[in-house]
């Protein structure tokens, strides 16, 4: 076995010499490296092949920055990954004395970029045998003077993987060093330092009314709320770490709608419970630290400009009234705080029109961005037009440390690598910028490995040439133009996705506005949020077409559930009347609609008509409200009405309905007939009293004498007259209560 590690050492040597120079300079720093057998290998030495597959990991050092005099020590990992059993296992470390400018830089091939210093082999700990698939540590100490660093800067370690001497892989990291006179006087010169710490999330994508606490989303924001999860290691980490490095927390409403859904599932501990203490934990983490929201759901700003403009500064306006009833507390914005009311676009970029509308619309006074994407601005923090007469505070946090987080991985020494990579850069930011503050934003999404998020704020409260700071204690440096903002910035959503957000957006605009009580939510306004979010850059377009798609679907049932209602046909009894229309509201919620009535003259005209209503309507959910179309017509004739449905601005709903309407003598006649049934009452009546009045006198003079009226007449005496007009089904003829 151990001939052909020999065998394999001696394919390897030319090309394994100059790994230490390679990475000395640009590796990603501690990543663990796993060497592959070179292409020249014999093809017999197999089991030498396999006895490559060692990885090795730098996990520590301490201390993490260098001063005179100090004794470093690293420690680290290795890792037979192979079948088969390694021996002559061995670790060295090499630095270099001279500081590198940027973690990136690549060395040329013969080694130009850094001198190498072999430093020590390991003292302590790593096995020179390793069986399959077992780990040794190792630990190397040396003391600075002998690699002979002297300036302020960054300056390279690599740990080197050996196999009977023969290098087969490496990890490097970088070592921060701090003489003893760096700065005015000797005295260490800080530079300012201000996180913001993001909880934003992948907002809830179904529609309104469906029951979310089964979903697949409901399921893994539980599971990122519960311990060993992406958003309870980030609020652990910012809580624990809040005041010594002065975090913004920048939280997306959405997140806290969704969170505060959860809290309400029936399944309790799996879903509800971890829902409720995290946000709990959030409201005390919260409570007197900064605050600025996102828009909900952190819809893109790329919208604006893209017909979507409107969207956005409702968003704003949604987000923060809810998570300021969420978090009991203001976070609309303020003048006297420029920060409260600061706008942070996924792409990290905006353009000067994008700049001018969350100005004018959103009251929108600073914006963070990417410096990698905003390079002509100068500062960390300047003073640029706001296009609307007024000025907006420009703040660019670091890409490359932006990169390094989001780089982060689950790997061996992560956290360590991390932190110590983003250590590095902040010198490099410091010897770049030595008077302008350096602001650190992680992606808006972070997932960072375990630990990573505790380890890099770690780093910042306790790095001494580091001061942490506020984001609103960061003013202006510097004046700029507004021609430094790049021209355009991309959208996450192509052209056919945008469209169909616009026939959206018309829809959720006409349900809006027969909503009695504006209601975003089941107007499917918060809906539509949810798929204008950030979150959806990279998904496929079909992915977002088919959401939508069903989005358009609930709102269109939406508008069809309020609907006008009356008969086909109705003949009136009269030349004038009532026809009954009804509005049938079958939504879960209040509307406010009117009606609109059109109708075509029968031959000869002289027809007239007009609702009752003649303003809105308020119809209560799940109610039916009806309401008079009145008639009245000069001559009989049919004529065909069309009864719309609108908004209370006149906007046409879908439900319209086509009636004939017919007007008849019918009420003339009956009115004729009646009043001679009542002559004919009113004479017989009158003839009856006067034949009365002729027989009372006649009783007077002629006492005693039979009467000859009443002995024809039988036994009864006669009754009142019982004529009565006839009973029509359609009413009182004429009277149709005009």
């Amino acid at each position: 076995m151990r001939r052909a590690a020999r065998a394999l050492a001696t394919g390897l040597l030319v090309a394994a010499a100059a790994i230490p120079a390679l990475l000395l300079a640009g590796p990603p720093p501690a990543s663990a490296s796993t060497a592959q057998p070179a292409s020249t290998a014999q093809p017999a030495s197999t089991d030498a092949a396999s006895q490559s597959q060692a990885s090795i990991a730098i996990d520590g050092m301490n201390p993490r920055w260098a001063t005179p005099g100090s004794t470093v020590t690293v420690t680290g990992k290795v890792h037979n990954a192979s079948q088969a059993t390694m021996h002559g296992v061995a670790v060295r470390l090499e630095a270099s004395g001279q500081a590198v400018s940027t973690l990136s830089a690549t060395c040329s091939a013969t080694g130009a970029c850094a001198s190498i210093t072999p430093v020590a082999r390991a003292s302590s700990g790593a096995a020179s045998t390793l069986k399959p698939g077992q780990s040794s540590n190792f630990s190397i100490s040396f003391k600075v003077k002998q690699v002979g660093m002297t300036a302020f800067g960054d300056y390279p370690l690599t740990a080197v993987l050996q196999l009977d001497g023969v290098p087969i892989g490496a990890a490097s990291t970088f070592l921060p060093y701090i003489p003893a006179a760096h700065g005015s006087k000797g005295r260490l010169r800080p530079v300012e330092v201000s996180w913001i710490w993001p909880l934003i999330d992948v907002p809830f994508t179904a529609t309104p009314g469906t029951a979310v606490c089964s979903t697949a989303q409901a399921r893994t924001l539980a599971a990122s709320l519960s311990p060993g999860g992406r958003l309870n290691g980030l609020l652990a980490a910012g809580q624990s770490l809040s005041r010594q490095v002065q975090l913004t927390w920048a939280i997306d409403p959405a997140l806290l709608r969704n969170v505060e859904t959860l809290t309400t599932c029936p399944e309790g501990p799996k879903v509800a419970k971890p829902a409720l203490t995290w946000l709990a934990q959030l409201k005390a983490a919260t409570m007197h630290e900064p605050v600025v929201v996102t828009p909900y759901a952190d819809v893109e700003l790329g919208l604006i400009g893209r017909g979507h403009d409107q969207d956005v500064a409702e968003a704003f306006s949604l987000g923060r009234q809810l998570a300021g009833r969420v978090l009991g507390r203001d976070l609309n914005p303020v003048a006297s705080s420029p920060i409260s009311g600061l706008a942070w676009p996924s792409d990290g970029a905006v353009t000067y029109g994008v700049l001018g509308s969350l100005a004018a619309d959103d009251d929108i006074r600073s914006v963070l961005l990417d410096s990698a994407k905003v390079p002509r601005v100068p500062h960390t923090a300047s003073m640029m037009p706001d296009g609307v007469g007024g000025s907006a505070l420009v703040l660019r946090y670091s890409g490359e440390l932006s990169q390094i987080l989001s780089s982060a991985t689950s790997g061996a020494g992560s956290p360590f690598a991390t932190a110590q990579q983003f250590t590095a850069q902040t010198v490099l930011l410091e010897q770049r910028y030595p008077s302008d503050a350096i602001i650190v934003a992680p992606p808006q999404r972070w997932r960072p490995a375990a630990g990573v998020a505790q380890a890099v704020l770690s780093e910042t409260s306790k790095a001494p040439w580091l001061r942490s700071a506020a984001l609103s204690s960061l003013t202006s440096r510097g004046v700029s133009s507004g021609s430094e903002l790049p021209t355009s910035i991309s959208v996450g959503f192509k052209a056919s996705v945008l469209r169909e957000m616009h026939v959206i957006d018309q829809n959720i605009s006409q349900l809006a506005s027969v909503q009695a009580r504006a209601d975003p939510v089941s107007n499917g306004a918060v809906a539509l949020a949810a798929l204008e979010s950030s979150a959806w850059r990279g998904v496929p377009r079909k992915a977002q077409l088919a959401r939508l798609d069903d989005l358009n679907a609930y709102v269109t049932r939406q508008l069809h559930g309020v609907v006008v209602l009356a008969t086909s046909r109705d003949t009136l009894g009269g030349l004038k009347g009532n026809v009954p229309v009804s509005i049938d509201n079958k939504l879960g919620f209040e509307v406010k609609v009117q009606l609109k009535a059109r109708f075509t003259q029968p031959p000869g005209g002289g027809m007239r008509m007009s609702l009752d209503e003649k303003g809105s309507v308020i119809v209560p959910a799940h109610k039916v409200v009806t309401i008079r179309l009145r008639v009245q017509a000069a001559q009989e004739g049919s004529s065909i009405v069309r009864i719309q449905l609108e908004t209370p601005t006149g906007q046409p709903l879908p439900s319209q309905i086509k009636l004939t309407v017919e007007p008849t003598q019918f009420g003339t006649l009956a009115m004729i007939i009646l009043a001679a049934a009542l002559a004919v009452f009113v004479i017989a009546s009158a003839t009856r009293a006067l034949r009365r009045r002729q027989l009372a006198a006649d009783e007077t003079g002629l006492a005693g004498q039979p009467d000859l009226d009443e002995a024809e007449s039988g036994e009864e005496a006669p009754g009142p007259d019982s004529v009565v007009p006839e009973h029509s089904e359609l009413g009182t003829a004429g009277t149709s209560g005009l």
